[in-house]
């Protein structure tokens, strides 16, 4: 049987996906023992819970892509003036990398 790899960027999303429908949940059932919009949540939870996912889901995870490609970004800018000779301070001035990340990249590891 072949071992299928999993893609780091699927578990992300997946347990992103998993935290935000129990805190949609969660919220919806602190209403209903609160008696906030009861009889209407108690009725129509299956089209609050997509309303409210498909609509939270896609901005974050745009954001969170975008943050992803930014920060991808600043690795290979600091990968390339390391490649030119710039010292590490003023990569970091530069990239706003942390000087951890930026000698992670120096020896390769990133």
């Amino acid at each position: 049987m072949q071992k299928t790899e999993t893609n780091p960027d699927h578990t992300l999303i997946a347990d992103y996906e998993k935290g935000r429908k129990d805190t949609i949940k969660e919220a919806m059932d602190f209403c209903v023992d609160n008696n906030i919009l009861k009889d209407f949540i108690t009725n129509n939870t299956a089209k609050i819970m997509d309303m409210m996912f498909s609509e939270l889901s896609m901005e974050d995870l745009r954001d969170a892509c975008y943050e992803k490609g930014r920060e991808a970004g600043r690795k290979k800018a600091a990968h390339n003036a390391l490649d030119e000779g710039c010292s590490l301070e003023i990569i970091q001035k530069i990239t706003g990398l942390d000087m951890e990340a930026i000698k992670h990249i120096q020896a390769g590891e990133i």
